[in-house]
């Protein structure tokens, strides 16, 4: 979770200004504080017990559990967070959640890849977060016998320490980390019984809510990284068109705009900030080759599957029992038509993504669902590692299948042109 920044009345009245009917609100909040510090923080203290790619603790007993799934409201950075404090046998209140960056670790058994979909997140990770989790609350039990000198079989965890039985005795689990990191992981630790569970199958409060509430939460479109500029994108009106000619003349003379780049998706307007980039797009003349998909539309594919069911060359969908059998004995038909159009992926935060290109490696910001995948795709790109792409995932406005990767090459290739970190923005109508 993000740390709650305290704002006093006082600070607030100072911050803020009425003039001319409106409230005008200081937001000098310092975006470094949230984006960098979140997805750039610093080394983890060597103090800290981190057993495994998943669980973080520190000396206070604090946890952090790393999540390299997709939260777009689905619940994920608290469902799997609590399945790992339940075996653990922590305080829900000492938990927290970070966000995991691309990598092998976090690739969804239930895909064989790190993917964010379907419903899988619990179904793919139920099992591996308890095993690691009860993992380490062995290791921790174990590093208590040790330093008691008792069986590690007479103890049990319970709210974040060691508890003795025989004596009464307690060890916080902070006190015991540099312990417990001297022991080797089992590899066939015993789970909890479903009866004893805490928070698996209970209600408890999310996580992220309160960062959501105050205004802290970080999405894709919230990032702002030291020198960045915007851009925006015109595109076909049809899938596979292309950009036959382009007057950029109007779009240049828009105050703050940087510059205008052709791109195999359309033509780019880089510029200082979104709403001059929208201003220089609304500005371009441009006169497109629509190639093969010329005179598509929804009425043009309407009329061609009306024709296609008529002449019965439709796909069968599902068939249960004779249908012809059933009309022909009849007594009363009834018949109606059911269309869907393509639809747009309408999330409620546009696709955006911004990119750093530098010499010899290339950061991503952005909500995505399928993390390597896009890793793998920036790497290709810019004849990279893939270990020299890092992808910072943010929160999700939202996904339906859609927080790809396109809209991320776009930002990789006009910040590779600009030579600066490039946020691409699409509108709503994008």
């Amino acid at each position: 979770m993000t740390q709650k920044t305290e704002i006093t009345r006082r600070s607030f009245l100072k911050a803020t200004i009425v003039a001319g009917g409106a409230l005008l609100i200081s937001t000098s909040l310092p975006m470094r504080s949230r984006a960098e510090e979140r997805f750039n923080p610093a080394e983890t203290p060597a103090a800290d017990f981190q057993p495994n790619a998943f669980i973080r603790i520190a000396p206070d007993g604090k946890v952090t559990i790393t999540v390299g799934q997709a939260e777009m409201g689905q619940g994920v950075l608290t469902s799997l967070p609590m399945i790992v404090a339940d075996e653990l046998e922590v305080d829900w209140k000492d938990v927290s959640y970070e966000h995991g960056p691309a990598g092998k670790e976090f690739i969804n058994p239930a895909f064989g890849a790190q993917i964010t979909g379907g419903s899988a997140s619990i179904k793919g990770f139920y099992d591996p977060l308890r095993k690691s989790a009860a993992s380490v609350r062995e290791m921790l039990i174990g590093a208590a016998a040790a330093q008691w000198g008792v069986a590690a079989d007479t103890l049990r965890a319970r709210n974040g320490e060691v508890f003795d039985p025989a004596s009464k005795r307690t060890a916080k689990y902070g006190t015991l980390l540099a312990a417990a990191a001297k022991i080797t992981p089992p590899a066939t630790p015993k789970l909890k019984d479903p009866k004893d569970f805490r928070y698996i199958g209970k209600s408890v409060k999310r996580l992220d809510s309160p960062e959501k509430v105050d205004g802290t939460a970080i999405f894709g479109i919230d990032v702002k990284v030291p020198g960045m500029l915007t851009a925006t994108i015109m595109r076909s009106p049809v899938m596979g068109g292309k950009v036959a000619s382009v007057d950029d003349t109007a779009a240049k003379a828009v105050k703050g705009v940087r510059s205008v780049v052709r791109l195999e998706s359309g033509v780019a307007v880089v510029a200082d900030n979104y709403w001059a980039a929208k201003k220089g797009r609304d500005a371009l003349k441009v006169t497109w080759d629509e190639g093969a998909m010329k005179g598509v539309s929804s009425e043009s594919l309407y009329r061609a599957d009306v024709e296609a069911a008529k002449n019965g060359k439709g796909i069968e969908a599902k068939k249960i029992g004779d249908v012809a059998a059933g009309r022909a004995k009849a007594s009363k038909t009834v018949e109606a038509v059911y269309y869907a159009p393509y639809l747009a992926h309408a999330t409620m935060e546009p696709m955006n993504a911004t990119a750093d290109v530098r010499a010899n490696s290339c950061e991503v910001w952005s909500g995505l669902q399928a993390q390597m995948v896009v890793q793998g795709q920036v790497a290709k790109e810019l004849g990279l590692a893939p270990e020299k792409v890092k992808i910072n995932n943010t929160l999700l406005g939202g996904g339906f299948g859609r927080r790809l990767g396109e809209y991320v090459m776009d930002a990789v290739r006009l910040s590779k042109a600009a030579g600066k970190p490039v946020k691409v923005v699409w509108t709503r109508e994008d």
